[in-house]
C-alpha cells in the first residue's frame, strides 16, 4: 500500500504518458509525465472498462481517497454507475476544502491532458506554471474578477508587447474557469470579457533591425565567433535563423532526420508546424555549410540543437526558448532584434533588395492564407522560386559581410574550429 512518504518520493517516467501506483480497493495514484499526481479507480460497467478520477494529490489526501474508493465500490455493488454521481462528488470534493485557482487548474489539467499530444500538454503546462498560476493561483476561484485577470495576468505580458502570449494565457484561464462553472462553483467566466483588453491593445511587431544596421549585427556575430564569447551551437543557430526564415521553435526542435543536406532541403513535419502543414525549407549552400558545422557537435543525437539536462539525469533537452534571445541581448541588440524578428527582416529585404514577389516570401514563411477556401485549393509550394530566393538572400548577406571586412559563411569553419562546446562535452 501507499503512504504519504512513498507518494512524495514518486517521480514521473519521461518515456511514458504516466504510471500507476496501486494502493487498495482498486485505488491507484496516476503520476503523469508532467509530474502531477491524481487519484483514480478503474472499474467495469456493463462489460466495459472505465476510469473514475477522484481528484489531485495532495488536495485529496490519501485517507480521503481511500474513503472515496470504498464508496465507489458500494455504488458499483448496488448497481450504480459512478459516472452518474461524478459531477456531484467532484463538486463536493472541491467544496470540502479551499478553492484556490491553482487547485481547479490542476483538476482541469488532469481531466483533459490524457487526450492531448505531448507537445500540447507541455505547452499548456508551461502556460499554467510560468504565467497563469503565479498570477492567479492563490485567488479564490469564486472571487476572481475581470480586473484580477487583466491587471495581474495580462498587463505584465502586454507591457512587453507579447500580445499573442497574453491571448493564449487568457484562453487557458478561460478554460480553467469554465471547468469551475461546470462544477457549479461559479456562474460566470470573467476571462471571456478580459480578452477584450488584448484586442484593444495596439499590435506591436517583433523587433528587427533596419537594413543599414545589418553590418553592425554581422560584425558583433563575427566578434563573438572569433573571441569565443558564446557557445558555437548558439551562433550557428542564430545564423540559420537569418538564412532560413523559419520560426524559432521550428529551428530549436529540428531533428537530424529532417535535414537532407545532399538533397538541399529540410522537411519540417506537420506536427511541428504552426499551420499543421508539412513545410519544405530549401537550403542554400551557406545553410548546408552551417548544418555541416553543427553535425560533429550533435550528430550523434536526434536533436540538431540541444542543451544538457542539469538535473543529473543526463537527458538532453531541446534548446531553450530564451537561448537565442539571451544571445542577442548579450550582443547589445535588446529591443532592436529578436529571433522571431529575423522572419520579418528577411521578408522585407527579400522584397525590397531582391525584388522577390510577396507570394513567394509568404510561402517561405509558411503563413496560412486567411481564406479557408483559398487554403483548400492552394497546393503550390513555389519550391524552385523559394530555393532561388534563399540562395540569393544568403549570397546578399555574404556580400554585406565581405563589404564590412568580415568572413562569409563559407569561411566560418576556421573561426569556429576548436571552440569549446558544452553540448559536445556533455
Amino acid at each position: 500500500m501507499l503512504s504519504d512518504k512513498a507518494i512524495q518520493a514518486l517521480r514521473p517516467d519521461p518515456e511514458r504518458p504516466g504510471s500507476k501506483h496501486h494502493d487498495r480497493d482498486g485505488l491507484y495514484l496516476w503520476v503523469a509525465r508532467s509530474g502531477s499526481k491524481t487519484w483514480r479507480k478503474d472499474y467495469r460497467w456493463q462489460g466495459l472498462r472505465r476510469t473514475f478520477t477522484i481528484g489531485p494529490y495532495p488536495a485529496v489526501r490519501l485517507a480521503d481517497a481511500r474513503k472515496q474508493a470504498l464508496e465507489l465500490n458500494t455504488w458499483i455493488k448496488a448497481g450504480i454507475d459512478p459516472r452518474t454521481q461524478a459531477p456531484t462528488q467532484q463538486r463536493k470534493q472541491v467544496e470540502s476544502s479551499s478553492r484556490p485557482f491553482v487547485q481547479i487548474a490542476q483538476a482541469w489539467f488532469e481531466h483533459h491532458s490524457a487526450s492531448w499530444s505531448p507537445r500540447y500538454c507541455r505547452d499548456m503546462r508551461e502556460k499554467l506554471d510560468h504565467f497563469v498560476i503565479p498570477a492567479l493561483g492563490q485567488l479564490d476561484i469564486e472571487a476572481i474578477t475581470r480586473s484580477d485577470i487583466e491587471t495581474q495576468l495580462l498587463a505584465p505580458i502586454l507591457a512587453r508587447g507579447a500580445n499573442e502570449q497574453a491571448r493564449r494565457c487568457n484562453d487557458v484561464t478561460r478554460r480553467v474557469i469554465e471547468h469551475a462553472v461546470d462544477l457549479e462553483l461559479r456562474q460566470d467566466n470573467p476571462a471571456v470579457k478580459a480578452r477584450k483588453v488584448i484586442a484593444a491593445t495596439r499590435v506591436t511587431h517583433y523587433h528587427r533591425i533596419s537594413w543599414v544596421e545589418l553590418p553592425d549585427l554581422l560584425e558583433v556575430i563575427d566578434r563573438f565567433e572569433r573571441q569565443r564569447l558564446a557557445e558555437r551551437s548558439s551562433l550557428i543557430a542564430l545564423r540559420l535563423m537569418m538564412l532560413t526564415l523559419v520560426r524559432p521553435s521550428e529551428l530549436r526542435e529540428a531533428r537530424w532526420s529532417e535535414v537532407d543536406t545532399e538533397g538541399r532541403q529540410w522537411i519540417i513535419p506537420a506536427e511541428r508546424m504552426k499551420t499543421r502543414v508539412r513545410h519544405i525549407v530549401p537550403l542554400s549552400s551557406q545553410a548546408r555549410h552551417l548544418f555541416d558545422l553543427q553535425r560533429p557537435i550533435t550528430g550523434h543525437t536526434d536533436l540538431v540543437f540541444h542543451t544538457p539536462n542539469h538535473r543529473g539525469s543526463g537527458e538532453l533537452r531541446v534548446m531553450s526558448n530564451g537561448c537565442l534571445s539571451m544571445l542577442l541581448r548579450r550582443m547589445g541588440f535588446q529591443g532592436r532584434q529578436t529571433p522571431h524578428g529575423f522572419r520579418g527582416f528577411g521578408q522585407t529585404n527579400c522584397i525590397e533588395q531582391l525584388k522577390i514577389p510577396r507570394v513567394v516570401t509568404e510561402k517561405q514563411l509558411a503563413h496560412a492564407d486567411g481564406n479557408s477556401v483559398s487554403r483548400a485549393y492552394d497546393w503550390a509550394e513555389y519550391l524552385e522560386e523559394r530555393s532561388d530566393m534563399l540562395q540569393r538572400w544568403a549570397d546578399l548577406l555574404d556580400q554585406v559581410a565581405v563589404a564590412a571586412g568580415l568572413a562569409p559563411v563559407s569561411e566560418l569553419s576556421a573561426q569556429l574550429a576548436g571552440q569549446p562546446s558544452a553540448l559536445h562535452a556533455a
